[in-house]
C-alpha cells in the first residue's frame, strides 16, 4: 500500500471525523421553515382585503453559537425602485389646507361643476373606507380595492366625500365613504325609477275629453278646435273621441273622412303632437290622445 493510499485511509476512517455534527444544507432548512401561511380574516371583513403573506427574512445559522461569531449584518438598501405607486397612498398634507390635496371634499366637488362623485379609477384619494352589504372597512387604498372587483360587473362609487379635521370643534377628519355596487342590480333598479317617474308624471298631468260627432258642423268642429288650443296652451292631455251620433242621420264615409282630415290639420296648427298611436274605424269609432309638443 502506498503512502498516499495511507494517508486517505486513515482520513476516511478516523474516529474524529463524526465529531462535529453534520450541518444541514441550506435548501433543506428553508424546506423545513418555509411554510406559506394565510393571513386571519376578522369575521367582519367582507372580501379578503388583508394583503399577501409575508416572508421570512433570510436564515442566519448559528447566531449566539459559540465559535460562530457575531451574525452578519445587512447591508443597507437605498430608496426601492418601482414602488411609486406605493407611494401615492402616503398622504402628504399640505401646509395651507392641513390635509391631503388629492382627497375629494365638498368644496372641491362643487368646484368642479361635475354632476356625480367619482368612481371606480376616478377616485385619486389616498385612502377611503369601503361600504358594502352594510358592512364598512377601511381605510382602504383605492386601487387595492378595485384589484379585488370584478369590474365586468361590480363598480366602486364615491357616496361621500372627504371631511378635514375642525381644530375649532375638535371634530376628527372623515375618510371619504365609497360602496361596492352591482351594474346589473343599479342598471333594473333606475329602469323601474324612470318607470315610476313616468307613471307619476302621466297622473299629475290633467286630462280632459273631448267628443266629435262625423255630422259636426264647420262652425261647431272651429269652436271645439279652439277650445282644445285653449286646453293644450295649459299643458293638459287631451283625448278627442270621434263618433257617431245617437239618433242622427247616417253620414257617408267621405264626409266622416272629411271631418277627421280637418281635425288632424287643426292639430298640426295648434302644435300637438300624439302621445297614442291613433285607433279606430272611420265612420265608426276613432280615438287619438295629443299634448302640446
Amino acid at each position: 500500500m502506498s503512502g498516499r493510499q495511507c494517508i486517505t485511509r486513515s482520513i476516511l476512517f478516523s474516529p474524529t471525523r463524526h465529531a462535529e455534527p453534520v450541518r444541514p444544507c441550506l435548501s433543506q432548512l428553508r424546506a423545513q421553515v418555509w411554510q406559506p401561511h394565510l393571513p386571519a380574516i376578522s369575521q367582519t371583513q367582507i372580501r379578503c382585503y388583508a394583503g399577501p403573506p409575508s416572508r421570512p427574512g433570510p436564515l442566519v445559522f448559528g447566531v449566539g453559537a459559540p465559535g460562530r461569531g457575531p451574525p452578519p449584518r445587512r447591508r443597507e438598501q437605498g430608496p426601492r425602485r418601482g414602488r411609486a405607486r406605493d407611494n401615492q397612498d402616503d398622504e402628504n398634507p399640505d401646509e395651507e389646507l392641513g390635509y391631503d390635496r388629492r382627497y375629494t371634499t365638498a368644496q372641491s366637488f362643487e368646484k368642479s361643476g361635475r354632476d356625480r362623485l367619482p368612481r371606480d379609477h376616478e377616485i385619486k384619494d389616498p385612502r377611503i373606507m369601503v361600504l358594502e352589504n352594510g358592512q364598512i372597512e377601511g381605510p382602504l387604498a383605492p386601487h387595492f380595492v378595485m384589484s379585488k372587483l370584478n369590474t365586468a360587473e361590480e363598480s366602486l362609487r364615491m357616496i361621500q366625500p372627504y371631511f378635514p379635521a375642525d381644530k375649532a370643534t375638535g371634530k376628527l377628519a372623515q375618510f371619504p365613504v365609497c360602496q361596492i355596487v352591482n351594474r346589473k342590480e343599479e342598471h333594473l333598479r333606475e329602469k323601474e325609477l324612470k318607470v315610476q317617474e313616468k307613471k307619476k308624471a302621466e297622473e299629475k298631468i290633467k286630462r280632459k275629453d273631448v267628443e266629435l260627432s262625423w255630422g259636426i258642423s264647420d262652425h261647431d268642429l272651429k269652436t271645439k278646435m279652439k277650445q282644445i288650443g285653449g286646453f293644450l296652451q295649459k299643458g293638459m292631455r287631451v283625448e278627442i273621441v270621434l263618433g257617431k251620433k245617437k239618433r242622427g242621420k247616417k253620414i257617408s264615409r267621405e264626409d266622416s273622412l272629411s271631418v277627421l282630415t280637418q281635425v288632424r290639420e287643426n292639430l298640426e296648427v295648434l302644435g300637438a303632437r300624439h302621445v297614442k298611436a291613433e285607433s279606430g274605424e272611420v265612420g265608426e269609432l276613432v280615438r287619438m290622445t295629443v299634448e302640446k309638443k
